[in-house]
């Protein structure tokens, strides 16, 4: 049951990619969507999973595990992880000559973005309770990256890392002897052991191209760098079942596209009010006003509350507001309506200057002076006009991480899941039918 469940959240993942649904996820800082949950309910929610509403469909939420496993093969009891590990002896090339007897390691298999199914169908569960549906976030592409686990051990809050330099005496082609000098740096990592900083050689993850889900497998593969030592560590810790997240983990950077909140603004006219104040102000200018001095009098017509009135609508509130939000473009873009208020107040007048020489010169200087505008203040005294501005699609990274836990066996021995008390959890989401 519980992996069926996850498989149709897949398949409507994949209903919307195919363009079925004109959706997006909702930018957070527009709407949060951990708000629509119980607070302890959203606390552990946001330790897993980057939430998102949807910016059409009011009952759907979006999600983006942040933290994978390796992926199963099989069904049901049968299941065994996509995973495999060996070790071999570099016969030829620079290994062979420069650290010979040394050996290295071979990994690979695939890891599943998709979290554990266990907490899948929790949010499943929760999200029904509050009114929503839930479903993998659709993402314009996803780029893959391994990298040396650590912990912050230093006063500085900085990851303890200390590096060494290395000589190493080299020949070229031509006989030449010299040396370089190769910088060595360990990482502390959690259970306080040192790790080199950088222990692959070579590697190789695939995430699909493209808009894909957030909810996929990904396989990869990867060589270590000669080091018995190393070797012999990692054989130790998978005969154990013991996490290789000290050595490496995979972590992929998602990009979404999210959609921003559509802004509202409310414009309120007085046409007789404003009227008199624009004959006041254009009897001062004996009805000739230049463009600056318009500037001036619509920014004061709207700060001082004289007939044209402007109210922000605040999604927190659901309420009209005379405070303006800290949104510089939309602020523009409600001044804009002046160029509308403009066309009604005033008509513009050219100014042509005439030559010694009796020719008429073509400059002109723009004016504006009243206008008879019997619609508005017969027809229309009071108006009201509504602005919507949106600023568009804004982009949000976010990361999914996966190691190797839970998996026992390799180096010539059948893989299986670890039977270790605290993978009991984990084990039982791949195997419980």
């Amino acid at each position: 049951m519980k992996k069926t469940q996850t498989f149709q959240l897949a398949a409507v993942a994949s209903a919307l990619i195919s363009g079925a649904v004109m959706a997006a996820p909702m930018d957070p800082n527009d709407d949060n969507a951990y708000r629509y949950f119980p607070a302890s309910v959203s606390a552990e929610l946001e330790s897993k999973y980057y939430l998102y509403t949807d910016s059409h469909k009011k009952d759907l939420i979006w999600y983006v595990p942040k933290t994978g496993y390796v992926a199963y093969r099989g069904s049901r009891q049968n299941t065994r992880p996509n995973f495999n590990a060996t070790s071999y002896l570099p016969r030829f090339g620079i290994w062979a000559a420069l650290r010979a007897g040394e050996s290295q390691v071979r990994m690979g298999g695939s890891f599943n973005t998709m979290g554990r199914p266990e907490d899948v169908n929790y949010l499943k569960t929760e999200a029904e309770k509050v009114g929503f549906s839930v479903s993998p976030a659709v993402v314009k592409r996803g780029t893959a990256s391994l990298i040396v686990d650590g912990i912050d051990a230093n006063a500085d809050g900085r990851v303890d890392v200390e590096c060494e330099s290395s000589p190493l005496a080299m020949t070229d082609h031509l006989g030449n002897q010299y040396t370089a000098n190769i910088q060595n740096c360990y990482v502390t990592a959690v259970d306080g052991r040192q790790h080199p900083a950088t222990v692959i050689e070579r590697a190789y993850a695939k995430v699909p191209s493209g808009r894909t889900s957030a909810s996929v497998n990904i396989p990869f593969q990867l060589v270590t760098l000669p080091d018995n030592e190393m070797s012999n560590l990692i054989e130790q810790d998978l005969a154990v079942g013991s996490s290789l997240a000290p050595y490496f983990s995979l972590v992929v950077d998602w990009e979404l596209e999210t959609e921003r909140e559509t802004r509202v603004a409310r414009v309120t006219v007085d046409w007789n009010q404003t009227f008199e104040q624009a004959h006041a102000f254009a009897a001062y200018h004996n009805y000739a006003c230049v463009d600056i001095e318009l500037q001036s009098f619509f920014k004061k017509l709207v700060q001082e509350g004289k007939g044209v009135y402007v109210e922000y609508y605040n999604p927190e509130t659901r309420q009209y507001e005379t405070k303006a939000p800290n949104q510089a473009a939309f602020i523009r873009a409600v001044e804009g309506v002046r160029a509308d208020l403009q066309a009604e107040l005033f008509d513009q007048i050219r100014e042509y200057s005439q030559s010694q020489l009796g020719l008429v010169d073509t400059r002109t200087n723009a004016m504006w002076t009243l206008r008879a505008n019997y619609e508005k203040q017969v027809l229309k005294r009071h108006e009201t006009r509504m602005i919507n501005w949106n600023p568009g699609m804004s982009m949000e990274t976010v990361q999914t991480e996966m190691s190797v836990d839970c998996v026992q066996g390799g180096f010539g021995t059948p893989v299986a899941w670890s039977t270790d008390t605290g993978c009991h959890a984990i084990v039982d989401d791949w195997t419980t039918p």
